[in-house]
């Protein structure tokens, strides 16, 4: 049995990066995957958040919408189901990448997606 000096100490799923309070240039990142979510900065958005796919720095993740996230916990939500497995990226075939289950594929992306980009 672990004293609480000894025992493990779990990280985080989600650390915030940006300063408390400052929505507009919020900042968040996945330690152990290097996932970031980001808020867009415009301060009336209704999608503000997208991802960063650490295999993928310079391009947007979003949902199937191509818009972004309403919330951070949509976000974060999308990006543990691809964490986990049960979610997958694909590329939008438009310069960004989406974030769905393969059930789920938007009819614009058609039957030749295959996850993590390119076609099939």
């Amino acid at each position: 049995m672990f004293t609480s000096a000894e025992a493990p100490v779990a990280e985080p799923p989600w650390v915030r990066l940006s300063l408390p309070g400052d929505k507009l240039r919020a900042l968040w990142r996945h330690p152990a995957t290097g996932w970031i979510i980001r808020h867009c900065g415009h301060p009336t958005a209704n999608w503000p958040y997208y991802a960063v796919d650490p295999d993928h720095l310079d391009v947007m993740t979003t949902d199937q919408t191509r818009r972004g996230f309403q919330t951070l916990k949509r976000a974060r939500g999308r990006i543990d189901g691809v964490v986990d497995g049960s979610l997958r990226t694909y590329d939008d075939g438009g310069g960004g990448r989406i974030i769905c289950h393969p059930e789920d594929l938007p009819v614009w992306l058609g039957a030749n997606a295959s996850p993590d980009g390119g076609a099939k």
